[in-house]
């Protein structure tokens, strides 16, 4: 195990095996971002509506997990006994 890891830092890594004749070559090597996923962000926010048009914004979640976030994705359905939702949104920007 490791210590002194930053969350959201990039590391590069390498390693090799040792066995009673010696030290093998290096490993290739692997590129590491100290990073989890987000935290769950806050409920959208209504913007405004007419017959065929709703627009949200979105909040971007408190903690990013130590890196970027890349892409929102917006599922909606209609309330009905058995949930059944659809995803009506995938991209970068926090309006829809």
């Amino acid at each position: 195990m490791t210590s002194g890891i930053v969350r959201g830092n990039s590391y590069r890594v390498r390693y090799r095996a040792q066995n009673f004749n010696g030290w093998g070559s290096w490993s290739d090597v692997g590129y590491i971002r100290a990073a989890s996923i987000p935290s769950i962000p806050p409920a959208p926010l209504y913007v405004s509506s007419d017959a065929d048009e709703l627009n949200l914004q979105f909040i971007p979640p408190d903690d990013n997990g130590g890196a970027t976030i890349q892409s929102y994705a917006l599922w909606m359905d209609t309330i009905q006994a058995v949930p059944n939702f659809q995803r009506v949104y995938l991209g970068s920007s926090l309006s829809v």
